[in-house]
């Protein structure tokens, strides 16, 4: 026996089914029945035109199901997602509406209504071929049926016009056919407005109608649907020629209609394409903004590090350096006060602490002028390249500096980067080339300086140096480049040119170009980084 728990559920699973199964058959049944109401009427009320040739029924139907297959494809190749929203394939004017205008002008109501509810399913079935629409058939036969519904609507309307108007203009005109081209100008009409009305109703509230209002008419969509409807008041005067040359004039009359939904299809994607501009310079434009604001964060930083450098070189000048030389003078004063006959291992302990003295002193000077050369400030740069080039004279690597052209004064944030590129340079001398000499130029130019750093060491592979600083940059480990990475990142702050030539055995030339006017506050619309770096 089952279990009455079980019963319940399979009951609900049962009840639930029933209910889904009753909502499509509404959706489906619904739009069926209002395109079989509108061909009853048409077929009750209007009359199909007499003196139109047998074949064409079948040409213009011929032509109304190829020409909804290839649009169809059309359609779906260009509604893409693009952001936030999405190009609609609603962008592009409805050129079956017209084809079923042309029919009920050139054969009857009845005949177009009859197309435009089986023109829609044709096309779905033909979509069902490709496995991606399988997923959404069901939705997708909803679709098709009312896009139906809603034809045979509009051309409802359009034939009870087009009657209503020829039969009350042929006594008022000449001939027969004047009544019909203006019948089937008002018809166009006619077809136009009901078009905009069934756009509208897709619209939630009053609001989003007439925002979507404003929005059809004022885009090029209406533009191009009253194009194509231009075509069909000349239909009827096809009827005037003879039966052989009817066909003919159908196509050549047919054809603009093709012209005008191929310009609107080229329309459409150059909206399409000029959106993706529009979104990519967007991007751009903030990528842009955030490196410019990564890029005076990083220049704050480099300002408050040398700020944090010349504190600690104050403090060691006024404080260790001082203490330093206070112990270094007692020392030397005891040694001179002592006893003579005190143990040659105590006088060679005193004698060594003097010693150790002396160098941690030099070691704290130099490390003074490493960190931040108090020359820099009072002199200037070509004092402190000078100085600089005489401590690597000191520290065992013949260096000489030299300056061309008439000193000038520039921004701080450029005084400071020549400088800390240059003894980097000679740092990574010291450290790797194993030069025997090296040589630092600086030259004045009206446009800015140029600091040149050369070496006769064992030189470097280009390319592998900037391997490294790519893989620096992307958070990789590597052995070697910081360095290198640093000079070039100085460089930018300022909005500098640095390039580095170095082949293997022929020593390295580091040549720095910064401008006379560059500083910090001027580079947010100087070049991109990508620029600035050779």
């Amino acid at each position: 026996m089952v279990p009455q728990p079980m019963t319940r559920e399979t009951n609900s699973l049962s009840s639930s089914r029933a209910a889904t199964g009753l909502a499509w058959i509404r959706r489906i049944t619904l739009p069926l029945l209002i395109s079989l109401l509108c061909l009853w009427m048409a077929m009750g009320a209007l009359p199909t035109r007499q003196n139109t040739p047998r074949s064409a029924i079948y040409v213009l139907g011929a032509a109304v199901i190829v020409i909804a297959i290839v649009a169809g494809l059309v359609r779906q190749r260009i509604t893409i997602r693009r952001g936030e929203g999405y190009w609609q394939s609603d962008e592009l004017p409805d050129a079956l509406v017209a084809l079923y205008l042309a029919i009920l002008v050139l054969v009857g109501t009845r005949y177009a209504i009859a197309f435009a509810i089986v023109t829609p399913l044709v096309t779905y079935v033909a979509r069902l071929r490709s496995s991606s629409a399988r997923y959404g058939a069901m939705d997708a036969l909803v679709g098709a049926l009312w896009r139906g519904a809603t034809s045979s609507l509009t051309l409802l309307a359009a034939g009870a016009a087009y009657s209503g108007v020829a039969a009350l203009l042929q006594p008022q005109v000449r001939t027969t056919l004047r009544a019909h081209v203006l019948a089937a100008l008002v018809a166009s009409l006619v077809t136009l407005i009901a078009l905009t009305l069934i756009r509208l109703t897709q619209a939630r509230s009053l609001a989003e109608a007439r925002q979507m209002l404003v929005s059809y008419v004022r885009g090029p969509s209406l533009l191009f649907q009253a194009m194509l409807l231009c075509c069909i008041p000349l239909l009827p005067l096809t009827q005037a020629l003879d039966p052989v040359e009817i066909e003919f004039s159908w196509a050549l009359l047919l054809a603009p209609m093709g012209a005008v939904y191929y310009l609107a299809l080229t329309s459409a994607r150059l909206r399409m394409r000029t959106a993706e501009l529009q979104d990519t310079i967007a991007e751009l434009n903030a990528t842009r903004e955030r490196e410019t604001e990564l890029m005076s964060y990083a220049a704050l930083i480099t300002r408050a590090q040398e700020d944090e450098r010349r504190r600690l070189a104050r403090d060691l000048h006024d404080d260790t350096a001082q203490a330093l030389i206070a112990l270094s003078r007692g020392l030397e004063a005891l040694s001179s006060h002592i006893n003579p006959d005190i143990a040659p291992a105590d006088a060679r302990f005193i004698s060594d602490l003097t010693d150790l003295t002396r160098r941690t002193l030099e070691s704290v000077r130099r490390a003074c002028q490493d960190l931040r050369p108090s020359i820099l400030d009072d002199l200037g740069l070509s004092a402190a390249l000078d100085s600089l080039a005489s401590s690597m004279e000191m520290r065992g690597l013949p260096c000489t500096f030299a300056e061309r052209g008439g000193p000038q004064t520039y921004p701080t944030e450029v005084e400071v980067a020549a400088y800390r590129i240059a003894q980097e340079a000679l740092s990574n001398v010291v450290r790797h080339a194993h030069a025997t000499r090296a040589h630092i130029e600086l030259i004045h130019r009206s446009d800015g300086l140029r600091l040149v750093v050369t070496d006769d060491g064992a030189g470097f592979e280009a390319r592998d140096a900037r391997e490294n600083i790519a893989r620096l940059r992307a958070g990789q480990e590597t052995g070697s480049g910081l360095g290198m990475l640093g000079m070039r990142e100085r460089a930018l702050l300022i909005g500098a040119h640095l390039s580095v030539e170095s082949a293997p055995g022929s020593g390295t030339r580091i040549t720095l170009d910064a401008p006379v006017t560059s500083s910090i506050a001027s580079r947010g619309s100087g070049a991109p980084a990508s620029s600035l770096l050779n």
